[in-house]
């Protein structure tokens, strides 16, 4: 998560090999997701999903319960 997008906040996500001390690692049926330290507390509770949308395109959807707007293409949020 990176500051920026209309609405303050934007997801980024990114293939890496390398871990940092304060990262934490969730595995989900064997994907392992790395969140950094403090992005956390801004996505916690999140569902992340894949769309496969043929008009549009397809790919992430984030779901966050932290979320109080977004813009509208979903790439940027603003919380509380």
């Amino acid at each position: 998560m990176t500051a920026g997008g209309c609405s303050g906040l934007a997801y980024g996500m990114v293939v890496d090999d390398k871990l940092s001390d304060d990262d934490y690692v969730i595995d989900v049926n064997g994907a392992k997701v790395v969140v950094d330290k403090s992005s956390a507390p801004f996505i916690a509770g999140s569902i992340i999903d894949y769309k496969s949308e043929k008009l549009m395109g397809g790919g992430f959807v984030v779901n966050n319960p932290n979320a109080v707007s977004t813009c509208g293409c979903g790439e940027s949020f603003k919380t509380a």
